[in-house]
Order: structure tokens, then sequence, then C-alpha cells
């Protein structure tokens, strides 16, 4: 196993080395202003962690793009890369039993097992996933509500107007 960057060996130099890089900073400027923190730093030491933090922004670039067009396909969210990865592993759960259904061999019982955790693991993960949206939904409408009964209250209006606007913003029954 490769020895950990001397980069990584330091929260700090990893700190400012992550913000440099994301700041689009180059190499030499990213060496000088880490030397302040830490002089024995080289030049070579930045070059290869900044290689492998490209190769990791694209890699998140890459799976948001993807997790942002599924969740416009299927339901906005607040958290497209979660519903994604549950639809990965749930469409992987999928063909596998298909693909052991399609056959005369019987699988193997502790393959079986792992994929009922899996399923039982994503089903919880969809529940999560969805009291999430919906709480996140309910906080957004209680501010809605609030800030409308105040200009509905600063405007002069009635108790009853202001229970009534309250009552249709929070969805509830008149």
């Amino acid at each position: 196993m490769a020895r950990r960057s001397s980069i990584e060996l330091d929260p700090r130099v990893r700190a400012a080395v992550d913000a440099a890089l994301a700041k689009g900073l180059k190499i030499d400027a990213i060496l000088e202003a880490i030397q302040r923190i830490n002089p024995e730093i080289s030049r070579s030491a930045i070059g290869r962690y900044s290689k492998g933090y490209r190769e990791m922004a694209t890699r998140e670039r890459d799976v948001l793009a993807v997790a942002k067009a599924y969740a416009a396909d299927f339901g906005d969210s607040t958290n497209p890369t979660g519903k994604l990865l549950i639809q990965m592993v749930t469409s992987l759960a999928v063909r596998t039993v298909m693909a052991h259904s399609e056959g005369d061999d019987i699988p193997d019982p502790k393959a079986m097992a792992n994929l009922g955790r899996m399923v039982k693991d994503i089903a919880a993960a969809a529940k999560t996933d969805t009291e999430r949206d919906a709480a996140i939904r309910k906080e957004e409408r209680t501010k809605a509500a609030e800030s409308a009964e105040r200009a509905a209250r600063s405007a002069g209006a009635s108790e009853q107007v202001i229970d009534t606007i309250r009552r249709e913003i929070l969805g509830l029954a008149t």
C-alpha cells in the first residue's frame, strides 16, 4: 500500500491546498502559500495531490450532472445524488434477480441473503429520503405561511383572512 501524501498527513496543509485548488491556483502559487504552513512540502507533492484532486473533482461533477438529470426526469429533489444512488442500487438488485430467474441455476443462498439485506437497506434509504423531502417541504410552507401572516397583519387584514391565508398555504382544511 502506498504511503499517504505529505499533504494528507497535515490537515492544515490539506485544507489550504484544497482551497487553493478550488480557486484554480497554479502549483507554484500553492507552493508559495503552503511554505508558510509547512516548508517541507515539495512542489512534486503538490503536483501529485492536485492530479488526484482534479480527478476526484471531475468524478464528483459527473455524478452530480447525472444525478441532476435523473432528478429532472424522475422528480425534483434537494438530494438528487441520494435519489440516483438509491435508483442505481435498486436497478442492480432487479437485474440480479432477473438474471437468476431466467436461468435454471439456483442462486447462492449467501448471495440471496446479501441481496435481501440490500433491498431492505434500499427501502430504508428511500423512506428516509422521502421523509427528508417531506420535512423540507413542510418547513418551507411554514416559513411561507409565517411571512404571509406578517404581510397580512401589516396590511390590516382581519384575523379570519389571516387564518384563511395561513391554512391555504399550509394545506389545511378550512
